[in-house]
């Protein structure tokens, strides 16, 4: 069994409740997670929802994963925990509020696997998870703070 941990935290020019918005509504996820490349549910997450996601990682490698929603305090955390496949994770996203109007928002996956070839190449994996990790929150911050939802999307001209 090996575990590869990454961690990374952006502070975000809004309100708790406005950035847990993005983070426990799948409908959201798309627009700040990239890699991303579908759900099975849209609906608003509480404790214990599940939904399945895809995400390609390296380029062209394609995951799958069953999501449970194993901890929810609205506005204050949410935990994912992925159990099928190759590599099982768990997500915990901690919000905290920060003078007037900043939210912290930290982000904490542990990764774990039985595969001896990821296991061989921790170092470099936790380097790409945390590089990861500090793509999305940067995402994230540019979503919440441009309050961009899809009819932004829609309507924006380029």
């Amino acid at each position: 069994m090996h575990k590869i941990t990454a961690s990374s935290s952006i502070t975000i020019k809004a309100e708790p409740k406005d950035v847990f918005k993005y983070i426990s509504q799948p409908k959201y996820f798309y627009l700040w997670n990239p890699s991303l490349r579908s759900l099975s549910s849209d609906k608003p997450l509480k404790l214990n929802s599940q939904f399945e996601s895809e995400s390609v990682i390296l380029k062209n490698i394609s995951i799958k994963s069953n999501n449970t929603v194993t901890d929810y305090i609205e506005d204050k955390k949410i935990v994912f925990e992925n159990s099928f496949g190759l590599i099982k994770y768990k997500q915990i996203y901690n919000l905290k509020r920060s003078r007037n109007i900043y939210t912290i928002l930290k982000l904490k996956v542990d990764i774990i696997t039985k595969s001896q070839i990821l296991g061989l190449t921790t170092p470099v994996l936790t380097r790409l998870a945390n590089n990861e990790l500090k793509m999305d929150l940067n995402s994230l911050k540019v979503v919440v703070e441009n309050k961009i939802d899809y009819k932004n999307l829609i309507t924006a001209e380029f």
